[in-house]
């Protein structure tokens, strides 16, 4: 069986980002999201309670990648979450060595 356009046709959709939250010594919180600089960002999660408990938790962006398609991220997403914390804080510090807080990046422009 060939693909066709009407199999599987093809969306324009956004970027979609994937994020890692620092909550602690090794411990994270691992989310996607639409564009940041977008307004009426798009967050995936498991559950709203999920979304709510993510925003509650004091927590610092200490990474972010962007990809061209959402299943890409989700499947990054779901590797992330498998590995153990050390192996995802070595992922972090390739991309952000100090773990500084990245937030100020994705901040609205007034």
């Amino acid at each position: 069986m060939t693909q066709t356009e009407k199999q599987y046709p093809l969306i324009p959709a956004d970027n979609c980002y994937l994020y890692i939250l620092a909550t602690g010594e090794k411990e994270f919180t691992i989310g996607m999201a639409g564009n940041p600089k977008l307004g009426g960002n798009a967050i995936y999660g498991k559950s709203k309670a999920y979304v709510q408990a993510a925003k509650q938790t004091p927590a610092k962006l200490v990474y972010y990648r962007c990809f061209e398609d959402t299943l890409s991220a989700l499947g990054f997403k779901l590797l992330l979450e498998k590995l153990a914390p050390a192996s995802v804080d070595r992922i972090i510090r390739r991309m952000n060595p100090t773990k500084q807080d990245l937030s100020h990046l994705f901040q609205k422009q007034q």
